[in-house]
């Protein structure tokens, strides 16, 4: 197996294996309004939580939708 197909056969593999994790990441940190009674920083700790588990998401259906196991773009991005 060439470098570039072990590669793409790993990347399959961490999103298949990372899916469940990022379904109980939705369910910890649902997408919803805070409280009326949060304090600043209980809503920025909560906009940075669901920002996370939403780019996790986006990578996800990203990996999911990529035709012949090409490496998603979002995780090409900032390597250069």
């Amino acid at each position: 197996m060439t470098k570039p197909e072990e590669e793409r056969r790993r990347h399959r593999q961490i999103v298949v294996e990372c899916s469940a994790l990022v379904d109980l990441l939705n369910e910890l940190y649902p997408a919803r309004l805070p409280s009326l009674n949060a304090t600043d920083r209980e809503i920025g700790a909560a906009i940075g939580q669901r920002d996370m588990v939403d780019r996790l998401n986006a990578l996800r259906a990203e990996a999911t939708e990529t035709v012949d196991g090409e490496l998603p773009s979002l995780l090409n991005k900032g390597r250069r």
